[in-house]
């Protein structure tokens, strides 16, 4: 039973894997959403990486990632989930079907402390009765030793299990915080290229602020130089004018 459970379980999920992997692989082809099979990786795989994907982009970091990190997420914590069905099955196997079963005994320790023995005047205990009482205290023993020796198995089977169950554990840790010290760089980087463009942009508008009032000061100076040469070439013309019409005036 727990072989066949364990088996089930551990088909379904290289199965989900399976198919998340073909569908980071028809994203980056060419290929047409509405064709059945796509059609099919889509509806399976979708409810699996859309939770994971809005959580991403809920968190912190997510918001300013340029890539998809919901299928190694995915991988990551199906990992994680079969590995605890598979510990889940092999205690409830464990508990329910491999305990040794205290009924089938031959002998219970209440029963070897009462038990009397056949006794004869002439050849004193029961010769065919102590054996056969050895006898099923051995087939008791060797029951229990047998039954002892597999449970020891399956508590080992246990605890590499458990073990594979902590690694995993500790991967999924360090690539969350690997993926959040990738996004904190991306931020980072992000916000200096910003911050990098924006000075740059106010220096520009320096400049073309400084330019517009050195061009300002040019005219200014210059239309006073106008205004003073139009004041002298008026004052000369109305001398020429006058000495004009003064000669005029000598000739009548």
């Amino acid at each position: 039973m727990k072989e066949i459970l364990s088996a089930a379980v551990l088909l379904f999920f290289r199965i989900i894997e399976i198919l998340i992997l073909l569908r980071v692989i028809v994203s980056w082809l060419p290929l047409r959403r509405e064709t059945r099979f796509i059609a099919f990786i889509y509806n399976v795989t979708e409810p699996i990486l859309s939770p994971i994907r809005n959580m991403i982009a809920r968190s912190v970091f997510g918001k300013n990632l340029m890539f998809d990190f919901s299928p190694i997420l995915a991988y990551l914590l199906l990992s994680l989930v079969e590995n605890m069905l598979q510990l889940i099955i092999a205690r409830f196997s464990l508990r329910l079907f491999d305990l040794p079963e205290v009924c089938c005994m031959n002998f219970t320790p209440n029963d070897l402390s009462n038990i009397v023995f056949r006794k004869s005047v002439v050849r004193g205990l029961d010769e065919n009765q102590v054996y056969e009482v050895i006898q099923k205290i051995i087939e008791d023993y060797s029951d229990y030793i047998r039954e002892l020796m597999k449970a020891k198995d399956q508590v080992m089977e246990l605890k590499d299990r458990l073990s594979h169950y902590e690694k995993m554990e500790e991967t999924l840790k360090k690539s969350l915080i690997l993926a959040q010290q990738s996004s904190s760089e991306i931020i980072s980087n992000a916000e200096k290229k910003a911050e990098n463009i924006i000075a740059e942009a106010q220096n520009k508008a320096k400049e073309i602020v400084d330019e517009a009032n050195r061009e300002v000061v040019k005219i200014q100076f210059e239309a006073e130089r106008l205004k003073k040469d139009m004041a002298v070439y008026k004052s000369k013309a109305v001398s020429l004018l006058q000495s004009q019409m003064k000669l005029l005036g000598e000739i009548e």
